[in-house]
């Protein structure tokens, strides 16, 4: 009988290792699309964080090319109105308020009015919007007068298949003594 219980069990460690090895190559097929994904994802993470740096460092370069050439209205100039500068004494990435924010994703946007600089070996734009001024102050002593300029930097950076555009607010502080005030 135990010959017959026997005889009649012929194949079945076959069948069973055929089904330990197709769980086994599903588990590997999963593996491999899960660590396939991870590094998919990993390699985005990478470009958005590169483009984000690239735009970020355009954003300060263009803080510094307002600060650097204190593109601001000149105190005695109230005829121009708000703003204090024309149009031909700004560079051309530089304009006066518009809704800029609302077409910012527009890739038209980007091809007039722009300042583009190479970083990193990657092209990186910017463009500055003269938001306005703040109420002048007299300090303490009397002698100095302070204005405070607001900015608006945007920031490009397309590279690698990704793109980030980053807004950044400035502020640009003018200081003019009262012996310059009275030489204008």
């Amino acid at each position: 009988m135990l010959k017959k219980a026997v005889s009649s069990e012929n194949g079945s460690i076959l069948i069973l290792a055929l089904l330990v090895m197709v769980v086994l190559s599903l588990l590997g097929v999963t593996a491999m699309t899960s660590s396939s994904t991870d590094i998919a994802v990993a390699k985005n993470q990478d470009v958005y964080n590169r483009n984000f740096a690239l735009a970020e460092a355009a954003a300060r370069l263009g803080a510094l090319q307002v600060k650097s050439a204190k593109y601001a209205p000149r105190p005695d100039d109230d005829a121009l109105g708000d703003t204090g500068f024309t149009d031909d004494e700004m560079p051309a990435w530089m304009y006066k308020g518009s809704p800029f924010p609302d077409r910012i994703k527009d890739p038209l946007t980007w091809t007039t009015g722009i300042a583009e600089i190479a970083l990193m070996g990657e092209v990186v734009k910017f463009k500055v919007r003269y938001d306005g001024k703040s109420d002048g102050n007299i300090d303490d002593t009397g002698d100095d007068f302070t204005e405070w300029h607001r900015y608006t930097i945007f920031a490009r950076s397309n590279n690698d298949s990704g793109e980030v555009i980053v807004q950044m607010g400035y502020q640009l502080e003018l200081v003019q003594s009262d012996v310059d005030r009275q030489t204008n």
